[in-house]
């Protein structure tokens, strides 16, 4: 059953429910007479004719004549209304000829005391419109490539042409050039009029900057590009490609030479391909690229011409690059004669969809007495000790956070101990294939320290959390606490012992960074005052973290006995080691751990930290102890809930595809360096918000968490001040421990469905976000700026609480220049779904009777106008088969048309009123139409020999769209037209039983006019016969919650009576033992259900809350009451 029409009801259930309504039109014509009132209304009229449009205004007043006279509505033609003020009105003639108009009104009769409708027609005649005769034009039916249609159009720029050889660029505009990053179509002509030769070629060749986006070939060949079979190759080619287009070593890009071999009998040859100015290398805008492409044609060895284009190329994304030198001290020994080895500085591009780097030059300033040794990362340019830099350069840079590392060795055994600062920070100078350069200074200077390692004592240094702590669930274990420890850079600290002290807190896993010895010997002291000693061993931290430690289970201890402290030597600390930075000897993690919960009778908690060497005596020498309280706090009332690091993939799709996203939030507990920053550990149920474009479709939301589905909740989508969003809500945790189960990053995957008028760049940071009730965070590098309550469909977090994806991750849409024609069916109450693409699940539902609407989006996205199109739309009627440019299949049911169109023209999304007029539309009854006639009567009407109205019927086979007076670059026309399923119970039963399950698909035809002509199809639609179902379940809600539990009771041999609303049929069932219950085999309609009998009898029903089921509960969807 299709998902329209099937409502699963688990609920205690009585309602009315709609499975579709049918809509009523009028369809009515234009006319005059001089007699313009009735007894009740009275009409003003005038009418001018604009010599310029050749079309003449009809304006009227309408006016009541005496008080209880009440004007609602004025027919037109299109049905549409135009007011112009409170009771005048307007209408454009576009023909001479005799129209009517209706005036509907209501009025209160005395002698019944009620209120009636009523209607008076009037007549105008229009006589001034001229007959202007349609130009003569010459049609083209070119075939279509089958990796993307080229646009027939006249070309902005002129065709190149040398000696035998043509290159054209089909829409390309000087002025606009192209888009970095999206691909163009190009023609390539080659004039062969040399029989016999055997050795011929055509050559194209793009120079770094531009790359093949797709071309043809005979057979697969292996590389990226897309490829696709050439038309008749055999008689073209003697073998697919010659030569095949180079892929660069260091980006994904293939450009160079590409060549194909020509039969010796061939005489001309034309060539489509597609290229793509480089985003990978493009920097800025380039005027005039020379040579981007150069095509040659040869036999025999001599050049029969050649043809070299320039374009501009329009980069829009922004270059950026930094420096990131995260530690910028060094350490030295001091008297060392090993050469010093620098920080590491980082070079990166911002994003990963900055453009390439040619080559990254540091000039590395270092401090005056050290003397430069060598480079241990890039390649040495120079260097001067006496100024103290030195210059180095890595090439071919990648985009992305820290693509490119410089280090350099210094000698630094002249410096005395102290500290030495550069006088300078480092330079940078970064430059782009195509030229441009970007200079820049880093952050901060090197900087070096020489100490005297006699100096240094045996001290270990600690850092920990101070979490603050709210209990979210039952059984929830904390986070709490996680610490570092760390030595110096130097100088190992030997033989290093760790105390771990805790009160208050209930500790059952602790783990330790036990060095060199992860089998080390552990002693603990339990609540229970027991003394264990034992080896450490494997614990599972449930993050896919290896940690070594003790765990309260394996130790075997009792159900309210707790670890109260422990003591471990944790060895010997390497030079430079530091637990929050360095794995050692891949079994540790920087996240070691003390994992329980807080004692309940207390709202604080301590883990106290001792880290020491021993002396002779075998007792911590006081020079050695460092000592870092951590705490746990338990309040109540505070929101202090975080989730952190929200991100998002960036993905780039062409107009009409689909692809797929990846969203996730985190949650890190993690600690700045220089202070305790607090954190807590779990976060219940987060939501992610996502903006809808225009012209954008989000599907198949799925979400993942510790490689295990997660129930997710996906609201439709919502319209908050003028924006459309979708709202996911999560049923999970996120940060924490709840029943010993860690929960980790949760992964949101979706489809993203882009229609043929979708274009655009749309940044995460402004179109994504997440958000959970009572959580805060603590920084300000996530928090939104919006006001949310604009966003969440509820209302109820804070500006503080929900957080935007800060990547500079982006969702990119390449707009198709053409004319562009989308169309979509929605039932009656549905929504727009995903195009249809062949299988029956992308079918939109419909049950016998039901009425929809069906759309036409027509958009000049070009650069140039469109001088007219006519558009044909087929309504399904069985049998009826007009022929592949319209449909797959012939029809199997009958639809019909109910009304006459709606049309709304908007320039750039702005309404236009006045361009309306241009779009006429038809109707035909002729039942013998086929591609033959409509190719007829989109070239030339007088030939076609079909007879059209302005006005449909239930026979309407076809609608035509005429454009007439030009469609203005990115001019958009929306046509909406009332269909209805033209079967019933009766038809789709026995014979018609077939008919049930059967997909109509239909697509329009289009014949425009840009120039030169050609004709070409929009998106298709499917539409699917069902039959609709209610099923549910009943239950009696003993707890009164809303959702149903062991507490209540499932309801079974309950009769339920199930009532067409206008009284035409009744069905009665009784609910299984399990309380379900199903009516089948439901046409449209709206219908009630009546319990036992309540609502017949006059009563109310009553019933328990509703919407209080989340995921997989059952809970009710009916009011209170009902009648």
């Amino acid at each position: 059953m299709n998902k329209n029409f099937q409502r699963i009801l688990k609920s205690l259930l009585a309602f009315v429910l709609c499975v579709t309504s049918v809509g009523v039109f009028s369809s009515d014509v234009l006319a005059k007479d001089d007699a313009l009132a009735n007894d009740d209304v009275s009409v003003s009229l005038t009418q001018e004719y604009n010599e310029q449009e050749n079309k003449e205004y009809v304006n009227f007043t309408v006016d009541a004549i005496h008080a209880d006279v009440n004007v609602i509505s004025i027919v037109y033609p299109d049905a549409t209304e135009r007011k112009t003020d409170e009771n005048t009105y307007e209408y454009v003639a576009e023909n001479n000829g005799v129209y009517e108009f209706t005036v509907k009104y209501l009025i209160d009769n005395p002698d019944t005391q009620e209120t009636e409708e009523k209607e008076y027609v009037f007549n105008v005649e229009t006589e001034s419109i001229q007959d202007v005769k349609e130009p003569e034009v010459t049609t083209t039916n070119e075939a279509t490539s089958v990796f993307a249609p080229f646009n027939s159009v006249l070309p902005t720029l002129a065709p190149v042409t040398s000696d035998k050889v043509t290159v054209e660029i089909p829409e390309y505009v000087e002025l606009n050039g192209w888009k970095a990053g999206q691909a163009y179509d190009v023609v390539v002509t080659v004039d062969l009029k040399q029989a016999g030769v055997a050795e011929r070629y055509l050559n194209i060749t793009l120079p770094q900057g531009m790359r093949y986006a797709a071309y043809p070939v005979l057979n697969k060949n292996e590389n990226d590009i897309t490829q696709t079979p050439m038309p008749s190759p055999n008689d073209v080619l003697t073998e697919s490609v010659a030569k095949l287009p180079t892929k660069s070593a260091y980006y994904d890009s293939y450009s160079g030479k590409l060549s194909y071999k020509i039969k010796g009998d061939v005489e001309s040859y034309e060539l489509r391909l597609k290229v793509t100015p480089d985003e990978y290398l493009a920097y800025g805008n380039k005027d005039n690229f020379a040579n981007a492409i150069v095509v040659d044609a040869e036999a025999n060895g001599v050049s029969l011409g050649s043809v070299s284009t320039s374009v501009n190329v329009k980069h829009t994304k922004t270059g950026s690059a930094y420096f990131n030198q995260t530690v910028a001290h060094t350490t030295a020994k001091l008297g060392d004669t090993t050469p010093l080895l620098t920080a590491p500085m980082f070079m990166g591009l911002g994003n990963p969809h900055n453009p390439y780097l040619l080559e990254a030059e540091y000039k590395i300033y270092y401090p005056i007495g050290a003397k430069f040794d060598s480079v241990a990362q890039g390649e040495l340019v120079s260097y001067d000790d006496t100024e103290g830099y030195a210059i180095v350069k890595i090439k071919n840079c990648s985009p992305g956070r820290d693509t490119g590392i410089i280090q350099i060795r210094l000698k630094t055994d002249e410096l005395t101990a102290g500290t030495y600062v550069a006088s300078k920070k480092a330079d940078m100078k970064f430059t782009y294939y195509d030229g441009t350069i970007m200079n820049g200074l880093a952050p901060t200077g090197l900087k070096i320290n020489v100490i005297d390692e006699s100096a240094i004592k045996d001290k270990l240094g600690i850092r920990a959390h101070t979490v603050e702590y709210k209990k979210i669930a039952e059984n929830q274990k904390s986070v709490n606490l996680v610490y570092y420890l760390y030595g110096t850079t130097i100088k190992e600290i030997k033989n290093q012992w760790l105390d771990i002290s805790i009160e208050d807190y209930l500790a059952d896993t602790i783990t330790f960074p036990t060095g060199s010895n992860p089998g080390a010997v552990v002693t603990y002291t339990t609540t229970k005052n027991r003394i264990v000693e034992t080896s450490l061993y494997k614990v599972d931290t449930n993050d896919g973290v290896v940690q070594y430690g003790v765990n309260r289970e394996t130790e075997g201890l009792d159900t309210n006995e707790y670890f109260e402290k422990v003591t471990v030597n944790i060895g010997t600390f390497k030079a430079g080691y530091n637990t929050g930075i360095v794995p050692l000897n891949g079994y540790h993690s920087n996240k070691y751990k003390v994992i329980g919960s807080l004692d309940e009778s207390s709202s604080t908690g301590t883990i106290k930290l001792r880290t020491y060497a021993l002396d002779e005596n075998k007792v911590a020498a006081t020079e050695t102890v460092s000592e870092f309280t951590g705490t746990v706090n338990y309040e109540s009332n505070i929101i202090s809930q975080q989730i952190n690091d929200p991100t998002a993939e960036t993905l780039t799709l062409n107009a009409g595809e689909t692809g797929k996203l990846s969203f996730a939030i985190n949650h890190n507990l993690r600690l700045t360096w220089e202070t305790n920053e607090s954190y807590v550990s779990l976060t219940k149920d987060p939501s992610m918000i996502l903006r809808v474009p225009k012209h954008i479709t989000y599907s198949n939301f799925k979400a993942t968490q510790n490689g295990e589905n997660v129930n997710i909740n996906v609201s439709e989508p919502y319209e908050k001040n003028g924006e459309t969003y979708i709202k996911i809500d999560t049923k999970t945790y996120l940060g924490g421990y709840v029943d010993g189960k860690y929960y980790g990053e949760i992964e949101i995957t979706c489809d993203v469905t882009a229609s043929l008028l979708a274009s655009g760049s749309y940044n995460w940071k402004d179109n994504c976000w997440w958000t959970a009730a009572n959580t805060k965070y603590r920084g300000t590098d996530y928090k939104s700026s919006l006001d949310v309550n604009d966003i969440v469909n509820n209302g109820d977090a804070t500006v503080d609480s929900i957080f935007s994806v800060q990547q500079n991750t982006v969702l990119n849409i390449n707009d198709k220049k053409s004319l562009l024609i989308d169309t979509y069916l929605v039932p009656t109450g549905g929504s727009r779904q995903l195009p249809y693409d062949g299988n029956a699940d992308s079918a939109v539902g419909f049950t016998p009777s039901a009425a929809g609407e069906y759309t036409v989006e027509v958009m000049n996205n070009r650069d140039t106008s469109v001088d007219s199109f006519v558009t044909y739309l087929p309504v399904p009627k069985t049998g009826r088969n007009v022929g592949t440019e319209f449909q797959d299949n012939a029809f199997t049911w009958d639809m019909k048309v109910t009304g006459t169109a709606d049309i709304e023209v908007t320039d750039q999304d702005t309404v236009n009123e006045a361009k309306k007029s241009k779009y006429k539309v038809y109707y035909s009854d002729d039942a013998t139409l086929d591609t033959v006639k409509i190719k007829a009567d989109g070239s030339d009407s007088s030939t076609s020999g079909i007879t059209w109205s302005t006005t449909p019927t239930a026979n309407t086979q076809m609608i035509k769209v005429v454009l007439d007076g030009g469609m203005d670059p990115y001019e958009k026309a929306t046509l909406t037209f009332d269909y209805e399923v033209a079967e019933d119970s009766n038809s789709v039963t026995g014979a018609g039983a077939a008919k049930l399950g059967a997909v109509n698909d239909f697509m329009p035809y289009t014949y425009f006019k840009a120039g030169s002509a050609s004709w070409i199809n929009g998106t298709r639609v499917g539409a699917i016969l069902q039959i609709g179902s209610i099923e549910g379940q009943l239950f009696l809600d003993k707890d009164l919650d809303g959702i149903y539990n062991n507490s209540d009771e499932m309801m079974s041999n309950v009769a339920l009576t199930l009532t067409k609303m206008d009284g035409s049929s009744t069905v009665t069932v009784n609910t299984e033992a399990d309380g379900s219950f199903a009516f089948e085999d439901l046409a449209a309609g709206s219908y009630k259900v009546d319990f036992n009998g309540a609502l017949s009898g006059g009563n109310k029903q009553y019933f328990t809350f509703k919407n209080k089921a989340t995921g997989n509960d059952i809970g009710s969807m009916v009011d209170n009451t009902v009648e």
